[in-house]
């Protein structure tokens, strides 16, 4: 009896470990595979710049998508969005950005993001 449902749990379990993207290798945002070409308003952001690096974050059961620019632009700024595209805060440039209405959101993101994918395109 206990040899049959041994398969069954090792079943369930891999069925459990592929679908959850975060655990995946390939890029995953507010539940869409390879965010940087599958999310339409990411992808016509990233049509616009040269070098960031992408991050995602989920805080208050909410998924956000950082983009930051690339760490060498010294006045580089940190704009955050929700799945819908929706800008929620912006850190950093020589403004010190416009801030975020979330309670403290920024030390949250600084320590809990994912690397998700980096464009470095040379002009």
């Amino acid at each position: 009896m206990k040899s049959k449902k041994i398969p069954f749990i090792l079943l369930c379990l891999t069925v459990i470990l592929m679908s959850d993207c975060s655990r995946d290798k390939t890029p995953c945002a507010c539940g869409i595979e390879n965010p940087q070409t599958n999310i339409e308003w990411l992808k016509y952001l990233l049509s616009k710049t040269f070098c960031v690096e992408v991050y995602t974050v989920s805080y208050n059961n909410e998924e956000y998508i950082g983009i930051r620019d690339c760490p060498r632009i010294v006045d580089g700024m940190t704009v955050i969005y929700d799945c819908s595209g929706n800008k929620v805060c912006e850190f950093g440039g020589l403004s010190l950005g416009s801030g975020c209405t979330l309670p403290d959101f920024w030390n949250y993101f600084e320590m809990n993001k994912r690397l998700i994918y980096v464009q470095d395109i040379k002009p």
